[in-house]
């Protein structure tokens, strides 16, 4: 038979748990046999000065996120192809002539009617 092991997996985690959250060094004798647990960490040690410079990355991160959050809402997320190509001729559009614009639309008219009459017909 096997020889018995000195410290459960149970116990060792309760040791673990107490030395992080505590932040001491755990140890226990049995059989002559010294078990030592250390944290993983260092323990944190507050001061008025960590405050201070903690304070100021959370203000520095909220401005930051402020303006992400004013970036987004200025220009509206683009869904389709269509949107975007509407969005860049906008401002050519502009800038089109009455006969042009007439044009373009008769172009649309008549590809959209040859669209149609290529349709099959269901039967009834």
């Amino acid at each position: 038979m096997t020889k018995k092991a000195i410290l459960s997996i149970a116990d060792l985690k309760r040791m673990a748990a107490v030395a992080n959250s505590e932040g001491v060094t755990v140890e226990l004798e049995r059989e002559g046999a010294i078990i030592r647990v250390m944290p993983f960490h260092p323990p944190q040690v507050s001061t008025e000065e960590s405050g201070e410079a903690e304070l100021a990355r959370w203000i520095a991160n909220n401005e930051a996120r402020k303006q992400r959050e004013a970036n987004a809402a200025a220009v509206p997320p683009v869904k389709t192809q269509r949107a975007v190509r509407a969005r860049i001729a906008e401002p050519a559009r502009a800038e089109m002539s009455e006969a042009d614009r007439i044009r373009e639309r008769l172009a649309v008219e008549s590809f959209s009617a040859r669209k149609q009459s290529n349709r099959r017909k269901k039967p009834q």
